[in-house]
């Protein structure tokens, strides 16, 4: 649809200027508990301490999704699809999620500054991003083109 706008969110970073009113952070910061044990990945976590071994030295392809526990709908929305993608492709692709609250050193080095947002990577290198939740089909044909 290219009506479609996808819901992102900014990502606030340690050192850098709000890119909206700390009200406004704040507030998304107060999800109910309920909420964030719905944001709480599914599919296997990655790490500052892990990206390394687990994304960027893997055989495989490998698809993180960068997400916050605040995030609110965007997140919520693309966590049952990543747990699908999860189980379609495996063994041809990994599916990892990274809570950028937890790992700035990786959130910064790839310049993640909006969640949710979605990086391929193949051979080590950023192959694909994609900023926001979009429809299922869009990550499909993202992780066709990776593994042809």
């Amino acid at each position: 649809n290219p009506d479609f706008i996808p819901l992102i969110v900014p990502v606030p970073v340690p050192g850098k200027s709000a890119s909206k009113p700390i009200n406004a952070q704040n507030k998304q910061k107060q999800v109910s508990a309920a909420n964030q044990k719905n944001a709480e990945p599914s599919v296997p976590a990655v790490t500052d301490a892990t990206f390394d071994e687990k994304v960027l030295q893997s055989s495989a392809p490998v698809l993180v999704d960068f997400w916050a526990p605040w995030c609110g709908k965007g997140c919520f929305m693309l966590a049952p699809i990543m747990e699908e993608l999860d189980k379609e492709y495996a063994g041809k692709l990994k599916v990892l999620k990274m809570d950028v609250d937890k790992n700035p050193e990786t959130t910064e080095e790839f310049d993640i500054e909006n969640v949710p947002t979605v990086v391929i990577f193949k051979d080590g290198d950023n192959v694909t991003t994609i900023n926001g939740a979009v429809p299922k089909d869009k990550y499909v044909a993202r992780i066709a083109r990776t593994l042809s």
